[in-house]
Formats: C-alpha cells, structure tokens, sequence
C-alpha cells in the first residue's frame, strides 16, 4: 500500500489572524511529504486575513481559500473537510506550526494500518518568538484515557481519516471550548489510535486563545466539560470496555469543570470539589450550587479519585439492592393495604345492613308497644 501515494488535506479554519497565517501555512508548505492540499478557511475575518490568505493561494497552486460565514472553528473545520480532496486530513489552527516530517511520519502508518484512523504524536508550546517553552509527550491517547483522565493529549499535527470522520458526524459546532476533545472521543468509537514518538508540530501560548483567559471562570466552558461526557456516555451500543470507566469519567469531568471556575483547583496542594452530576449547578458567577443539599466528596490525586469512584460503585450497588428491597416492602404494604380498604367497604355494607335491621326492629318494636298499649285500654 506503500507505493500509492495517500493525499493529505490539511485544514486551517482562521480569523482575525492575518499576523500569524503565513507562518502556519509556511509550515505545511515545508513538508517533506509533498502529496498535499491547503484549506483555508476564513470564518468572517474583519482585518486582512482574507487577503492574505488570497495572497498565498495565488502564489501556490495547492491552497484553497473558502469562506466559513462566522460560525465558529467546527463550523470552519466541517467547511474545509466537505471541500477536502485528502483521504487523510490535519485540522492546524492558525497560530501553530506543523514540523516538516509531520505528514512524512504519520502517512505511512495509515497506509500500512488501515484499523487506525487516527495518528498523534509529540508537540512544542512555543511563544510569538517560536521559542520552545515546553514539550507534551503523552503515549496514552486512546478513546479510555480520553474519558478517564478528561484531559486531550492529541495535539498539533494529529492526522486523521476523512471517511471515519464522515462517519462520526465531523466536528460538532455546539462546542466552542472542547470541540477537539468531544472529537476525538467519537472518532475513538470508529477505529484505533496510534502514537509516533516523534514531534509532529508546536502549539503556540498566547492570551488570545479561547482556551487561556477566555475560559477561566466560564460557566459555559464548564458545562460544556461534563456535557461532552453525558452525551457520549448516553450513545447507544456504547462498547462495555467504556461503560465500566463511566463513574470516572464523570467524576474528572466535574474536576476539569471545578478547575476552569477555579483555575487554583489545578495546584497539586489543592483539592477537588467532586459531587453528583445533578447536584451540581453554576450559577453566572461561577459559584456553584446546591453543594449544601447532599454530601460533598473532597479527592486529591488521580488514584484518590479511582479509590473513591470504586468506593461509589460498591454504595451504588448496595444502595440500589436497599432501594429494591424498600420497593418490595412497599409493594407488599400496598397489597395489604387495598386488601384493608376492600375489608373496609366490606364491612361498611355490613353496618349498613345491621344498621338498617336494628331500624327495623326499633319500628316493629314500637309499633307492638303500642298495639300493647291499645289492648289494655280496651280492657
């Protein structure tokens, strides 16, 4: 399969980035893998990031520019991927850069693996002067450590198929804070994950993004934390494997929703505010609800929550067999109950009967009584 030369479609939703796009579509330009195509997106930019994006597909034939109407990055994404020509496609912000072995690594695994349908490997976080603050190496990127850790590790240059995306519905525009995390979650039902240990690109850290300063105290990037989680816990033929890390799952969604009113939470002196799903209820502040109507759960560390979810279970079992046998026990009550109020009505006729019998009687007795008396008057 190596020999047939896998296009590439790489997708690059932007606005209001004219400064940074050149640098991120010279990064895709700079592949050693050549089998490729540029799709830019622009999502109703008001500076020049139009033009500029115009400007870099007349001087490259392999880049294509649409326009995404401003309906938010999975709207751009969904755009670029209807029009893409790639059987293998890259979604790059705007601000990140792709390495140039990127497409070279990740291809040949799809090519030789056709159950894979998603590639990720290593990235940089980098400033506006492209220095390397830090590295993210994360081999655990399947669908389970999606749900159980709550924290996506599949970063810059992650390269996925078209067609298992087509199938999982693409990226959902409902999602303006975790869009790639709800994603790759669906994606993970479609096929396997593979990690290269190799850096695939940088993401670059800035205060402009939406997931920095933006989400911070966000009642709705909370919410959409532990949505994401219930929606996808609740899909039909969900395979065993996944519903026995459900209870966790919840539980460090609530932790990531805690954290993002609570930024503090993430130190590891700190603890998380870990409650039932229906308990839990933000307010526009960010303070968070009905806490004082039941017991509220202190944990610290991964294995803490693990021990406690476990611990969960068990009182979740025991309780539902209590719950069982109270049901029972009221079912019986009720059944002697309706048993009771049939003896009662039973009952009820017969005083009516005895009722009107001793009326009777009264009257045939006062009618001899005075039939008696009549007699003696005569005599």
């Amino acid at each position: 399969m190596r020999d047939r030369a896998i296009k590439a479609s790489i997708i690059i939703p932007t606005r209001n980035r004219s400064h940074c796009l050149r640098g991120a579509v010279g990064s895709v330009l700079a592949q050693t893998y050549k089998n490729f195509e540029v799709v830019i997106v622009n999502d109703g930019s008001t500076d020049e990031t139009k033009t500029v994006a115009e400007e870099l597909a007349a001087a490259d034939s392999r880049i294509l520019v649409l326009e995404g109407g401003g309906n938010g990055q999975s709207a751009a994404v969904n755009i670029g991927l209807e029009r893409a020509e790639g059987e293998i496609a890259i979604m790059l912000s705007d601000d990140d850069l792709l390495y140039p072995e990127c497409l070279s690594s990740a291809i040949p695994v799809f090519q030789e693996n056709p159950s894979i349908v998603v590639v990720a490997g290593e990235y940089d976080l980098i400033d506006w002067e492209n220095r390397i603050l830090s590295s993210n190496c994360s081999p655990e990127i399947g669908l389970k450590h999606l749900l159980m850790d709550h924290m996506c590790n599949i970063g810059v240059g992650a390269a996925f198929r078209v067609d298992a995306s087509n199938r999982a519905g693409g990226w959902d525009s409902r999602y303006r804070h975790v869009p790639d995390l709800e994603f790759w979650m669906r994606m993970g039902l479609e096929g396997e994950f593979h990690y290269v240990p190799e850096k695939f690109g940088a993401w670059r850290v800035h205060d402009e993004q939406l997931s920095s300063h933006a989400r911070v105290g966000s009642v709705e990037c909370a919410e959409e934390h532990i949505r994401c989680i219930d929606e996808f816990l609740q899909k039909a033929e969900l395979p065993q494997e996944y519903k026995e890390v459900a209870s966790q799952a919840k539980a460090t969604a609530l932790v990531a929703a805690a954290a993002v009113m609570d930024p503090e939470l993430c130190h590891a002196d700190r603890r998380f505010l870990v409650m039932d799903r229906n308990s839990l209820s933000l307010d526009e502040s960010g303070y968070i609800r009905g806490a004082e109507e039941r017991d509220v759960l202190l944990v610290a560390t991964a294995e803490e929550r693990l021990k406690l979810i476990h611990s969960l279970d068990d009182q979740l079992q025991e309780s539902q067999a209590a719950a069982n046998e109270r049901l029972e026990l009221v079912e019986r009550l009720d059944a002697d109950l309706q048993e009771s109020l049939a003896n009662i009505e039973e009952l009820r006729g017969v005083l009516q009967e005895v009722q009107s019998t001793n009326a009777e009687l009264n009257r045939r007795l006062q009618e001899g009584i005075i039939t008696s008396i009549r007699r003696r008057l005569r005599l």
